[in-house]
């Protein structure tokens, strides 16, 4: 999280959205295709009017933009829950992103482990 120039209200606010919402993915989203969904980041604006909350998909049966789309189906749902449990004004409107990162770093780890298991075999 980029703490630069944020105030620490809005580092609260993301804080406590990205435990209701991960709260919320695993207690609440009953869909097994999607596998493990992991809240990765969220990003407040200073305003406090919307947010973006970068979600992770590991062994997920479906397509990610389709997987992706189940969850933002829930969006209305899901900042109702939030907007009841953060004492605020006004909830920040969610948009759920896909976060690739941990797809990259998983894909990235499979190759380093194939070109060192091709170095061994060429010794």
């Amino acid at each position: 999280m980029n703490t630069e120039g944020s105030s620490r209200r809005v580092l609260r606010v993301s804080k406590e959205m990205r435990q209701i919402v991960s709260k919320y993915l695993v207690t609440s989203l009953n869909e097994p295709s999607l596998g493990l969904v992991s809240v990765t980041e969220v990003k407040v604006h200073p305003n406090l009017r919307s947010a973006r909350i970068y979600l992770s998909f590991i062994n997920c049966e479906e397509e990610t933009d389709f997987a992706l789309g189940l969850v933002q189906k829930k969006a209305g749902a899901i900042q109702r829950i939030v907007g009841s449990e953060i004492r605020m004004k006004f909830c920040p409107k969610i948009t759920f992103l896909h976060d690739q990162g941990i797809e990259n770093s998983l894909r990235i780890s499979s190759l380093l482990k194939e070109a060192k298991v091709q170095a061994s075999e060429e010794e």
